[in-house]
Order: C-alpha cells, then sequence, then structure tokens
C-alpha cells in the first residue's frame, strides 16, 4: 500500500479475510488484504502508532473511530432494517459527528431554519432533534401520519410540507400532499387532494407560493402506466396544478 499519512483508515474482516483500506481526503481508497492469519471467532480490535525510531517522539491525534458490524449476506434493503445513525458533518474540518442513533429507519433529516434543530422521518411520523440537548420530540402533523421521507420546509421557515399517505373513505390511500406549523398542529391542510393519485412533495419555490411534486394526476395514466409518473407545480393558494413533464417515465425530484 503506498499511501503516505492517509486522513482515513478502515479495517474491515470477511471471514478469515483481513482488508485495510486507506486514502488521502478527496482520493481514492487504496486496499490490500491478507487471507493467510487465522485468528479465530472472537477478536480484539484497537488502535496503535509508533515512530519507528526509538530516539523519535510523535503526535498522533485520531477522531471519529467507529466499531460498525456488517449487514448479514442475506440483507434485503427496505425490507430488513438494520438500525440508522444520523450525522452532522463539520464541511470546515470534513469530520462527522453521529448526534442520534436507533434502531430504527430514521430518514430526511432537514435543517431548521434556524440551525438549532434536525427534522426527520421515523415510523411514518416527524420529529424534532434538537442539537443543543439531544432530545427528541414528535411533530404534530394531524390526519398525516404515514409520511414517507419527501418533507420539505418552507423557505421562511414557517410551514413544514408533508406527502402523506392519508386514507380515504372507501379504505385505500394516495400520498397526499399537506402542510403544518413547523411546530406543529392537530389539524393538516390539505394541499393535492386525497382521490387524484400520488402525490410526492419535493420542494417550495423560494417565494413559497408554489411547491414542486412528483405525481400521477391523469386516471387513465394511473390506470394503464402505474409506473410513470410526472413533474408538477400546484399553487399553495389556489391548489392550481400544472403539469410541467409528460414523458412516458419516472420524472423525481424537482426542487
Amino acid at each position: 500500500m503506498q499511501v503516505s499519512a492517509p486522513d482515513v483508515i478502515q479495517l474491515e474482516r470477511r471471514g478469515d479475510t483481513s482488508i485495510m483500506s486507506a486514502a488521502r481526503f478527496g482520493e481514492p481508497f487504496q486496499v490490500t488484504s491478507v487471507a493467510h492469519v487465522k485468528l479465530g471467532d472472537k477478536v480484539y480490535v484497537g488502535l496503535a502508532a509508533s515512530a519507528h525510531n526509538s530516539d523519535a517522539y510523535e503526535t498522533v491525534q485520531v477522531s471519529n473511530v467507529r466499531i460498525i458490524v456488517p449487514a448479514p449476506k442475506d440483507f434485503v434493503p427496505y425490507r430488513d432494517y438494520i438500525g440508522s445513525d444520523i450525522e452532522i458533518m463539520d464541511m470546515a474540518i470534513h469530520n462527522s459527528r453521529i448526534v442520534l442513533r436507533s434502531p430504527e429507519s430514521l430518514q430526511a433529516p432537514n435543517w431548521t431554519r434556524d440551525g438549532k434543530a434536525l427534522i426527520y422521518n421515523a415510523n411514518g411520523l416527524v420529529h424534532r432533534f434538537d442539537i443543543a440537548t439531544g432530545k427528541t420530540a414528535q411533530i404534530k402533523t394531524g390526519v398525516a401520519v404515514n409520511n414517507n421521507n419527501d418533507h420539505v420546509l418552507s423557505w421562511n421557515g414557517r410551514l413544514l410540507g408533508l406527502s402523506s399517505h392519508v386514507r380515504r373513505p372507501d379504505g385505500s390511500n394516495y400520498s397526499t400532499i399537506c402542510t403544518v406549523p413547523v411546530e406543529g398542529s392537530e389539524k393538516a391542510t390539505l394541499i393535492t387532494d386525497t382521490d387524484q393519485g400520488h402525490f410526492y412533495l419535493h420542494g417550495f419555490a423560494p417565494d413559497d407560493r408554489t411547491m414542486s411534486f412528483t405525481g400521477q394526476h391523469d386516471p387513465a395514466m394511473r390506470a394503464n402506466s402505474p409506473k410513470v409518473l410526472n413533474l408538477y407545480t400546484i399553487d399553495v393558494a389556489s391548489k392550481q396544478k400544472t403539469q410541467l413533464t409528460t414523458t412516458p417515465a419516472l420524472d423525481d425530484g424537482a426542487e
């Protein structure tokens, strides 16, 4: 391995194979491995440093050390879950720290406009994580209790836009766009209808008057091509929708 003074080191074990990866920041990992050393089932892991010179003293600084148990070989994404971490990265030093860890699936953390909290989705509900205290509290979202991770904060920081599977009287449901105040409310304001197909929110316009979303507004399209979704905008006040694309594919993620 020809890498000097790496910024990142990763040690991995797969059976009797030990793998080391190292890299300087911004460069690809260089990888080497050995498979002839039998360590047995129980091993200890640690970090050690040497100056390779008995007359020299060296200082080593280590940060962001983690031990991770990998997923099993039969792991199926979106069916099996192994927990989640929410991390904050310091862009000046390119280092990250875990601020919240859970055995559940934590999705789509977004900063509040004041930078004091993160809003994220877990098990269909929306939560606020306070950076200073490290405490989490559920945000009340009215009928929107089956939210996906397509939640968006308005530019003025006052509204939380949600995509939620709202149940209809006949027992079915469509992903519907609604809003609540960022601090939460017992009542959600519906922006799209609950019987006109799926709507997946992706963004507020900078003036907060319009939203962009991926949807299936055309009944014939929903029936004949359920996987075809197009881009739309909707005026928040009038609820008037405007279709932007008509491609025979999935158009997604417009902000």
